[in-house]
């Protein structure tokens, strides 16, 4: 009886410590959205979307503006994420970068409207401005955008340098 009450109380402290994926969008959107480029000068902004295609698949959708530069669009499956990086050694002036990468044979699609451009990729940058490093907000993104991968089906592991 011990072993039951003690199985019953760690299921449901599990499951009211996980939070559901409508939860850690809304953390990502929040965050992401709440920290653009450049630390939110009035023209710039980081956009996020999360959508099924028409084969069902679940993606991710990320987009920043910027007014020296068009507008990137970034789409991915969040369960072909291999690996997430904070990348402090490239932080270009006010911004922190964010690093994705796929699994291998996995690739994100990248479109730049403006241009008519469109490629795959294989890593790319979620970019933040440094105001995101008030409450560790880089490492809970990284946290957040795991945790929407294994909800996804997926599961990301470290990189090994």
């Amino acid at each position: 009886m011990k072993y039951l009450l003690l199985t019953v109380l760690t299921l449901s402290m599990a499951t009211t410590v996980c939070q559901t994926k409508s939860e850690t969008e809304d953390f990502i959107k929040k965050y992401i959205e709440g920290n653009p480029q450049n630390n939110g000068a009035e023209s710039e902004k980081n956009d996020v979307f999360f959508t099924t295609n028409d084969k069902g698949v679940y993606l991710m959708l990320y987009s920043n503006f910027i007014t020296y530069s068009p507008q990137v669009l970034i789409i991915f499956e969040p369960s072909q994420i291999q690996s997430i990086t904070i990348d402090k050694t490239t932080m270009k002036g006010q911004n922190i970068m964010i690093r994705i990468r796929m699994k291998d044979g996995a690739k994100a699609q990248k479109k730049i409207p403006q241009r008519n451009e469109e490629k795959y990729i294989d890593t790319f940058e979620i970019i933040l401005g440094n105001s995101a490093f008030s409450d560790n907000i880089p490492e809970r993104l990284k946290k957040a955008i795991e945790h929407l991968s294994k909800l996804a089906g997926g599961g990301v592991t470290e990189d090994k340098f």
